[in-house]
C-alpha cells in the first residue's frame, strides 16, 4: 500500500535543533543536464535538499549515497522551511546563481545521468560507518517524467522533456506527497532554469492525484474472462475528494469507435477498481485511467503531444500456452499496428527499424507474469536494416 503523506515533525520548540530520527529532509531538486547542447557543462550540476517541517534539523554526517558521493560535514544545519545545496563545483554554482552555502564537490567526481538514475540521501546509524536511506529518488527522461513526442524523422514515439537538453533543473512540486514519482516533479520556470537555494517555481499545495501502478487483469484473458483494470492513488485531499474513471473502447480495428466510460469503485484504501466484459478471441482493448480530486486531474497514460493517443491495452487469447515455457507478448492497437505495416517510405527498411510504436508487453512465465503499459518496440539492427 502507498504511503499518502509524508509525516511532518510536530512543532515544539520553534528553531530547536532536533535529531536525524524525528524529521524529515526531502530532494527536492534536481540539475542533471544543465546547458542545452553537448557536451553540457556538468560542473553545473547539483542537488537540493528541502526541510519541509517547523524544526531546525542538523545533518551532520548525512550522505549523498546514490547519484552523487558527498558526506556532509559535522555542523551542518538545515532551518526550518529551508534548503541545502549540494553542487558538483559549489563556487561556480554560487557564481552563477546568486547563492551562497553551497556544499560540496562532489568527492567521486560523478555526474549525473542525462538518462536517469536513483539518488538517496542518507543519514549514519549507531552502527559505525553504516548508512540508512532517508529519501531517495529515481528521476529519468521519459515515462511520467517526460512528455511522449511524435519525433519527425521516422514519424515514431519519443521521449521529451525541458530537463534533458532544455537547461531546467528538475522541481519538486509538493514536498509533502511522494517524491518518487515524476508526476510529482516539473521542469523549472526559474529566470536561469533552476532555483537552487529557493522556493521551487512548480511548487504547490493541491497536486493533481498521483496515479500509479495500473494494471489489468488477467494479463492474458481468455474470451470468457471479464478483466479487472487497478490503479492505485495518492493525493493531498483524501480517498473521500476523489473520484476515478476508466475509459476503454474495442481497439482491434485501425478505426476504432470512441471511448466508453466507467467509474471505478475505491476498496477503502488507495486502490481503485474497474471491470471491463468478457470480449472476442484477439479483439485488443485499449484504456486509460482518469482521476480527479475536485480541483485537479490527471490521467494514466498522461496524454501524448497529439492528446490522449499513446494508452494501455491487452488482448484476449484463446491459446493453450504451456506452463513450462516462456512466452512473450507485444500488444498493438489495430491503429499502431496499421501504421507499422504501412511504413515503407523512399528510405526503405530503415525508417521502419528505428521508429517506435506503443506497445504493452506482457511476459508469461507459468505462474509468472509480468504486465509492462506504455512500452515500446524498435526493430534495430544489421540484418533487419539490411533485409529487403
Amino acid at each position: 500500500m502507498l504511503s499518502c503523506l509524508r509525516r511532518a515533525a510536530l512543532l515544539i520548540t520553534p528553531f530547536l535543533l532536533i535529531s536525524a530520527t524525528s524529521a524529515q529532509v526531502v530532494i527536492n531538486e534536481i540539475f542533471y543536464r544543465p546547458g542545452a547542447g553537448y557536451p553540457e557543462n556538468t560542473s553545473l550540476e547539483f542537488i537540493e535538499l528541502h526541510n519541509p517541517t517547523d524544526q531546525l534539523i542538523d545533518l551532520s554526517g548525512w550522505a549523498l549515497t546514490s547519484g552523487a558521493s558527498f558526506t556532509m560535514p559535522g555542523g551542518t544545519t538545515i532551518t526550518a522551511g529551508g534548503y541545502r545545496v549540494i553542487a558538483a563545483n559549489p563556487t561556480l554554482l554560487q557564481t552563477t546563481y546568486g547563492v551562497s552555502g553551497v556544499l560540496g564537490p562532489w568527492s567521486d567526481g560523478a555526474t549525473l545521468s542525462n538518462s536517469g538514475e536513483k539518488i538517496a540521501l542518507s543519514k549514519p546509524t549507531l552502527t559505525g560507518g553504516a548508512y540508512e536511506e532517508v529519501d531517495a529518488t529515481s528521476y529519468a527522461s521519459e515515462g511520467d517524467w517526460a512528455t511522449r513526442v511524435r519525433e519527425t524523422a521516422f514519424n515514431g514515439w519519443d521521449w521529451s522533456t525541458p530537463a534533458n537538453g532544455g537547461n531546467k533543473s528538475l522541481e519538486l512540486r509538493n514536498p509533502l506527497l511522494d517524491n518518487d514519482s515524476g508526476q510529482n516533479w516539473s521542469p523549472s520556470n526559474g529566470p536561469l532554469g533552476a532555483t537552487p537555494g529557493a522556493q521551487n517555481t512548480a511548487l504547490t499545495g493541491n497536486l493533481p492525484p498521483i496515479i500509479r501502478a495500473v494494471t489489468h487483469s488477467p494479463a492474458l484473458p481468455k474470451s470468457t474472462d471479464e478483466v479487472t483494470i487497478s490503479c492505485r492513488v495518492t493525493d493531498e485531499s483524501g480517498l473521500a475528494f476523489l473520484t476515478a474513471t476508466l475509459f476503454w473502447r474495442d481497439a482491434t480495428s485501425a478505426t476504432p469507435g470512441a471511448f466508453q466510460q466507467q467509474g471505478m469503485t475505491n476498496d477503502g484504501a488507495d486502490r481503485f477498481t474497474a471491470t471491463v466484459g468478457p470480449k472476442a478471441n484477439l479483439a485488443v482493448v485499449e484504456f486509460y485511467v482518469s482521476v480527479t480530486d475536485g480541483v485537479g486531474t490527471r490521467t494514466w497514460p498522461a496524454p501524448t503531444s497529439q492528446g490522449q493517443n499513446a494508452n494501455c491495452q491487452y488482448q484476449v487469447t484463446d491459446e493453450a500456452l504451456d506452463p513450462t515455457a516462456a512466452y512473450y507478448f507485444l500488444v498493438l492497437t489495430g491503429a499502431e499496428n496499421a501504421a507499422y505495416n504501412a511504413a515503407a517510405p523512399a528510405d526503405g527498411p530503415r525508417s521502419k527499424n528505428d521508429r517506435q510504436f506503443n506497445t504493452t508487453l506482457i511476459v508469461s512465465n507459468g505462474n509468472d507474469t509480468t504486465v509492462r503499459h506504455r512500452s515500446a518496440i524498435r526493430f534495430r539492427g544489421n540484418s533487419s536494416r539490411m533485409y529487403q
